[in-house]
């Protein structure tokens, strides 16, 4: 789950917004998410996932920057602090979290999902792949497609989550038929497996400058 989830208006009643189900029929729509999934695949593994130091942002491209995240993941206890969030996280969906953590300060009630699911991610050393909702208080909010991967330190512990985001099409239609998916994303699988071809996705290519 995106570190920008935030919980339910009050008193609602929909299906849940957080997914927890493996749903190996979920396929990447957003060119920016594929883009980034393709750059992280680049990485060098160690040895299942890239190392931090491998990261550099002035190589990911540069259609990616404004919908990129990444976040530290600390232990005992396990808590998660937002390092870099990207300016349509910030500007587009108000959402200036850069420098803190992931708590009830920042996301209320939701933030014990949130960090569930990014410490399953951690003990699983899987990224993922995931529709959400994302509320505006006492607004209907947004549907989102985003994606979470794992970076190690150098002791082979994951100790970043790398991630962005991208509104879904068909933001009407979300609002009656909205349910939350995820899907697990393994270092070595094949991108293909989690693309439809670029026709059907609508991809446009992503050049690296």
């Amino acid at each position: 789950m995106s570190p920008i989830l935030q919980p339910n208006v009050q008193g609602e009643t929909r299906k849940s917004e957080f997914a927890n189900v493996n749903d190996e029929d979920l396929l990447i729509q957003s060119p920016v998410l594929r883009g980034l999934l393709d750059y992280w695949k680049s990485l060098p593994a160690k040895p299942n996932l890239p190392l931090k130091t491998s990261f550099d942002p002035l190589a990911v491209p540069r259609q990616i920057w404004p919908q990129i995240f990444l976040c530290q993941l600390f232990y005992d206890p396990f808590s998660v602090l937002i390092r870099l969030q990207g300016t349509y996280l910030n500007d587009k969906l108000h959402q200036k979290f850069t420098g803190k953590y992931i708590d009830y300060s920042t996301f209320g009630p939701a933030a014990v999902k949130i960090l569930h699911n990014y410490q399953r991610a951690a003990q699983n050393r899987t990224g993922y792949l995931s529709q959400e909702r994302l509320c505006f208080g006492e607004r209907d909010g947004v549907f989102l497609e985003a994606i979470h991967l794992p970076l190690l330190d150098e002791t082979g512990r994951v100790s970043h989550i790398l991630g962005a985001l991208e509104r879904l099409p068909g933001q009407a239609d979300c609002h009656e038929k909205f349910e939350a998916r995820r899907r697990d994303i393994s270092h070595q699988s094949p991108l293909g497996q989690f693309c439809s071809s670029a026709r059907e996705a609508g991809f446009t290519p992503i050049v690296r400058d």
